[in-house]
């Protein structure tokens, strides 16, 4: 296990990133932190959200098991997606890039529309405001 990790608004980075590759919510993320990487006691929701925003720091025994959380689910415990690559490609295929939850769920409406069968006035208004959350579109 990591035995370190300094806390800052890179880590911070981090760690929100490694629940996004994880494809974690913040729960399935504490579970893991207390089952595969030593945290001690889980942290309140609320708490574990200031810590992926830097809104708070994790207490240092926290941090050895975050740590091993980030290097878990990134390349390295270092790396962080470049915020500059992301804007690129997507900008380049004019679509936005999508973690493995929001890829599902565009694949799960994709398998709903090629079902053929009529959409209803509320499930078409659910898929279009799923696919704007996704950024998928901007208006209707």
């Amino acid at each position: 296990m990591v035995d370190h990790l300094e806390w800052d608004e890179t880590a911070a980075d981090r760690l929100r990133s490694a629940v996004f590759s994880a494809g974690h919510t913040q729960r399935q993320a504490i579970a893991e932190l207390v089952e595969d990487h030593g945290l001690a006691a889980p942290p309140a929701q609320p708490t574990f959200s200031r810590w992926t925003t830097g809104r708070s720091v994790p207490a240092p025994e926290a941090r050895a098991s975050l740590a091993s959380y980030i290097a878990a689910h990134c390349n390295t415990a270092t790396d962080a997606p470049d915020p500059v690559w992301s804007a690129s490609v997507a900008e380049l295929t004019g679509e936005p890039l999508l973690g493995p939850r929001q890829a599902r769920l565009v694949d799960a409406l994709t398998d709903r529309l090629l079902e053929g069968r009529d959409i209803g006035e509320p499930e078409e208004r659910v898929i279009v405001r799923l696919m704007r959350n996704l950024g998928l579109i901007t208006d209707t």
